[in-house]
């Protein structure tokens, strides 16, 4: 089909339907980026309680009793202060 201009439009229907397609394509990446992003943080989140529990096993079984967030804290400072 040929438009007022002399061009072809199916031309540019098709070069329109491709740039929607690209368009939906970057919007459904920046979904999944957020969403591994997300997931990214769970894990940090999961690695970060997991230290703080071996740290209060830890502490737990040294001290013979439950520690405190100050003493967990003070171990952390003292064996991240020798790497």
């Amino acid at each position: 089909m040929i438009n007022i201009t002399g061009e072809d439009s199916d031309r540019y229907g098709v070069a329109e339907r491709v740039c929607a397609i690209r368009t939906a394509a970057s919007n459904n990446s920046s979904e999944e980026e957020t969403r591994q992003g997300d997931d990214t943080d769970s894990g940090l989140e999961d690695v970060a309680r997991r230290e703080r529990e071996y740290v209060r096993r830890r502490l737990r079984e040294e001290l013979k009793r439950e520690p405190t967030d100050e003493e967990m804290d003070e171990w952390l400072r003292q064996q991240t202060e020798g790497h």
